[in-house]
């Protein structure tokens, strides 16, 4: 077997090119750097998770875990604290940063004992990175290492390298830290509408100032401006827009870190890393800047008292609103949330889902059921989008295009960490096979966010006339110029378009977007009448056929039945919604005991 020095990310300073190498995976192996990795001696070790089946059974364990360390970490910060709140107090406050925390790091540690047990590994670089720079300050700032830095994760892969031991470590001082991939900003027309909509919401409804004794509160709740102002006079009061608050950068106190602790046993070696780990990573505002949060929620202009709280978007990466949130429900508000977006009641897994439910009073669902607490109700998201994607039937054909980081994240039946490469290459794949006409009419909107994945480079290798949406426009803009969408993944594209009866075409790897044994007759009937496809050249081969006149396929009457009974169970509207959403989920009559109803 021939030694090889440990790669574990795309940082080049770790990089020894005059010795045989091993790549912890291939997320080191950035395409845009093809020149300089692709004529050196190289092993690539195989992602874990390429095994779907061993990934859902990871995603089982790691649930139980989470809610074993859950427990352990509430009672560690009640005790640090001198507090004493509930499991679901701190379930809706760390909740979503701990069980991201603990899939991420359960990825690397697998990855570095696949690596040792594997390989003959002759030694490795780790880079000395002072470990108080990588400490997120609160969720959103975790977001900027989770995404993709190579920084962060080098650091973790460096804990777990120490902690088992076996390999000779090399130790190089890091001269200079390498900033996070930073969010890629909207156009400047996106930006302007964003804030001449902020304008609206501060100068004509007070937003500030009338929502300290509301008994409803809204944010983040994915309808219209107009919908949330139409939701709230239904319910008796001014529509008011609340903004989270920025959060100030926290310093880091030693002493506080160095005394805080979680216990747990256990006799399993990852989860005793885990336990260390925590403190030494777990945000800021947690820990050091718990007290600051809780004093600006206190002087917070939010209602009081509210007897309904309700978001779509907050619940997992806003902070001080889940703060202010859970210190609410301990109150006896009811927090209710709503699905954002797609893949919800459809994927196999999804940790995201699994905690919402778990956290809300109620549930609402864009038709689907599951747990009791779920409640199907009509979309006021999808409702506004119904009117607002008109088909031309002289325009192009529109395919969107996903991405995800290059690192795994939170868990959910998608492709993960280096698996995005085959998803690429199948949309690829599917432009290859149209006929040169109908390619030339091809319109790629690319991910907002690349990742390091390097899209565009991608095409333009293969295919380089290609034409590409700029993101000038927002994709709604870019829908209304087409006549046909491609919809290359499981989210939320597709259901927008489903609403509006547009005509669609589906295409991707179904062992990646893996689905969940209630939603499989709604897609099996989408297979069966040609709307869903399992492979890019079969998509292809029915966009050639329907080009010219997509409408007129997709109005056939076996293809409406399958669109309308899959919107009906995933994708439901209603011009009646305000109604529904009323009567049903704001009822404030009290029940037999006296409690709120929903």
């Amino acid at each position: 077997m021939v030694s090889r020095y440990l790669i574990t990310t795309a940082d080049q300073r770790t990089w020894k090119t005059e010795m045989p190498l091993l790549f912890l995976g291939k997320w080191c192996l950035l395409y845009s750097e093809k020149d300089k990795w692709e004529t050196l001696e190289y092993e690539c070790v195989p992602y874990h998770w390429n095994d779907r089946e061993q990934l859902f059974q990871d995603y089982q364990y790691m649930s139980g875990f989470y809610e074993r360390t859950l427990e352990s970490l509430a009672e560690s910060l009640n005790r640090y604290h001198g507090v004493s709140h509930s499991l679901r107090y701190w379930r809706i406050f760390i909740g979503p940063w701990l069980y991201y925390f603990i899939q991420m790091v359960f990825d690397r540690w697998q990855m570095i004992h696949r690596a040792v047990e594997g390989y003959d590994i002759s030694g490795t670089t780790v880079l000395s990175i002072d470990p108080e720079s990588l400490i997120p300050h609160h969720f959103a700032h975790f977001g900027q290492f989770y995404r993709g830095d190579d920084l962060w994760n080098h650091w973790i892969y460096g804990r777990v390298l120490e902690t088992i031991g076996g390999v000779p470590l090399e130790t190089v001082a890091a001269d200079d830290n390498l900033i996070p991939e930073q969010i890629k900003p909207h156009s400047l027309r996106r930006r302007i509408v964003g804030l001449g909509k902020t304008i609206v919401k501060k100068t004509l409804f007070l937003t500030d100032y009338l929502s300290k004794s509301n008994d409803y509160f809204f944010i983040s709740t994915t309808c219209s401006i107009l919908d949330q102002a139409r939701l709230g006079l239904a319910l008796g009061q001014l529509p008011t827009f609340p903004r989270e608050p920025v959060l100030s950068p926290i310093h880091i106190d030693r002493s506080v870190r160095d005394a805080f602790s979680v216990e747990m046993d256990s006799v399993d070696r990852f989860e005793r890393f885990l336990m260390q780990l925590i403190p030494a990573q777990i945000p800021r505002y947690y820990l050091e800047g718990y007290k600051s949060l809780q004093n600006k929620i206190e002087n917070s202009s939010w209602p009081v008292n509210p007897k309904v709280i309700f978001t779509a978007n907050a619940i997992i990466g806003a902070d001080y609103f889940k703060l202010w949130a859970a210190e609410k429900a301990e109150k006896g508000s009811k927090l209710i949330l709503g699905q954002h977006g797609g893949s919800y009641g459809i994927s196999k897994w999804s940790s995201n889902e699994a905690h919402e439910v778990s956290v809300s009073d109620r549930y609402i669902s864009w038709g689907w059921t599951g747990a009791e607490r779920v409640k199907p109700l009509p979309s006021p998201k999808l409702n506004h989008v119904v009117n607002r994607l008109a088909h031309d039937p002289g325009g192009r054909v529109l395919l969107v295009q996903a991405a995800t980081p290059r690192y795994s994240y939170w868990l959910h039946s998608v492709p993960v960490a280096a698996q995005l490469e085959d998803y690429l290459e199948d949309q690829i794949r599917f432009a290859e096979c149209l006929s040169p006409v109908i390619r030339d009419e091809l319109l790629v909107r690319l991910y907002p966010y690349d990742y390091g994945w390097c899209q565009k480079q991608r095409w333009l290798d293969r295919l380089p006339g290609i034409k590409y949406d700029s993101h000038v426009n927002t994709m709604y803009v870019s829908i209304r110029k087409s006549r046909l969408f491609i919809g290359t993944y499981n989210a939320t594209t597709f259901l927008e378009t489903f609403s509006a009866n547009f005509p669609t075409v589906l295409f991707w790897n179904c062992k990646q977007w893996e689905i969940r044994i209630s939603a499989q007759p709604y897609f099996d009937k989408l297979r069966s009448v040609g709307i869903l496809h399992e492979t890019p050249e079969s998509a292809a081969h029915l966009v050639n056929e329907i080009y010219r006149d997509p409408m007129s396929w997709w109005l056939q009457p076996e293809i409406q039945e399958a669109k309308n009974q899959f919107c009906n169970r995933f994708a439901r509207t209603s011009d009646k919604w305000l109604q529904e959403w009323k009567e049903d989920l704001f009822a404030s009559d009290k029940d037999a005991d006296g409690d709120y109803k929903l």
